[in-house]
């Protein structure tokens, strides 16, 4: 009987997790469908397995054995699925160069990989060749529709800003905001409403950061306190 009602507050938990982090969609179903096992796949996959490497924002950055381990399991394996792994630890230590080198052959061992083209998207980025960035990022879009609910389409939108296309990347983030309530997204689409002139779009993308702050999980809010102080700041300054 514990663990039958341990099983319903995890579920319940990890509901309202990916509700308050923009990933309802599809999650909610697989964890509301197939408690608890749902639940405890969304965890190590969106929770635990995002944290893995340094992300598009931040995150942990690979030891130096751990990229000793991934260059070995290269060695060992030589598939697809290595050489991510091993572009995912370089980019983590801003070795971009090295990153693109081993995204691109994970890319060649299987081209239709999102996470290899992934990688690749991203160490384009951080060599600042944003144009093929976006490209290649609009595939991974394409491939995994549940990756796309979130990073893959903000450094999409990102890439597609900084190449200068930036009606495209309101357009992504308007789509990702849907569905989304990261402070990142939402700030990110505030400033390009700005630029484009459309002051009460970006009013109320920015109150969106300050009023979903207040039903933020508690071990999320050390996270989201800057961005609302971003938000109030950058409200103070659009034209009334």
């Amino acid at each position: 009987m514990i663990l039958y009602y341990a099983g319903i507050a995890f579920t319940i938990a990890t509901a309202v997790t990916c509700v308050r982090r923009g990933q309802a969609n599809p999650w909610i179903w697989i964890i509301l469908f197939f408690p608890p096992i749902g639940g405890a796949v969304y965890v190590f996959t969106e929770v635990l397995g995002s944290h893995s490497f340094r992300g598009l924002t931040g995150g942990r950055v690979a030891s130096k054995r751990e990229l000793k381990v991934a260059e070995a399991e290269v060695r060992r394996l030589d598939n697809s699925d290595a050489w991510t792994s091993f572009a995912q630890a370089l980019r983590s230590r801003k070795q971009f160069e090295q990153a693109r080198e081993a995204a691109s052959a994970a890319v060649k061992k299987d081209t239709t990989s999102w996470r290899a083209l992934n990688e690749l998207g991203l160490a384009q980025m951080g060599l600042g060749d944003y144009e093929n960035a976006a490209n290649i990022l609009s595939k991974v879009v394409e491939l995994e529709p549940l990756h796309a609910a979130g990073d893959a389409s903000f450094a999409l939108a990102v890439s597609l800003e900084k190449s200068g296309r930036k009606d495209d990347a309101r357009s992504v983030l308007e789509q990702l905001a849907r569905t989304s309530s990261l402070p990142k997204v939402l700030f990110s689409l505030a400033s390009l409403q700005a630029d484009a002139g459309q002051t009460s779009a970006a009013r109320e993308s920015l109150e969106r950061i300050i009023t979903e702050a207040e039903y933020v999980p508690s071990y999320h809010r050390r996270e989201v306190r800057p961005w609302v102080r971003r938000a109030r700041k950058a409200l103070s300054s659009l034209p009334s």
